[in-house]
């Protein structure tokens, strides 16, 4: 897989094929780090406009999305594509364990060793060694 210049993959990493490294067009600010021996799962999708981290010793399964931006619709009289685009950085913190098919969303840090279960929709901050699931994603229990 092709590695752009704003995308740093650290000692370690595995990726699987297919996943997309996108940081951000003309967005000067965006930029992708994944830290050492983590993992990322076939067809996972980052898409960035400002800064992404994974920590290390990450668990990414196959299918995950992650974006950190998202169009406004306040005015009916423009369409979507053209009104504003709000962007918020979003951090993987390390030991995480992202389950299969999960979307996280902008503003969003997982926290050391938190666990998202597969399918669900990260929309707010998760606490360390917390596991949070469903849609939107809620707690479900502690690790501790």
């Amino acid at each position: 897989m092709p590695v752009p210049e704003q995308v740093i993959i650290g000692d370690g990493c595995e990726i699987e094929d297919h996943v997309r490294l996108r940081a951000g067009g003309n967005w000067k600010s965006a930029s992708i780090v994944i830290d050492k021996d983590s993992f990322i799962g076939h067809s996972t999708q980052i898409n960035v406009r400002g800064p992404f981290k994974i920590g290390s010793k990450c668990l990414i399964a196959p299918m995950c999305v992650f974006s950190d931006a998202h169009h406004t619709f306040i005015d009916i009289n423009i369409p979507i594509k053209n009104q504003k685009c709000l962007s918020s950085s979003i951090e993987v913190e390390d030991d995480v364990w992202i389950g299969t098919g999960c979307t996280v969303l902008r503003g969003v840090t997982i926290h050391t060793g938190a666990v998202i279960a597969a399918g669900a929709v990260v929309t707010e901050s998760v606490p360390p060694y917390e596991i949070w699931g469903g849609i939107p994603a809620r707690k479900l229990k502690s690790r501790k």
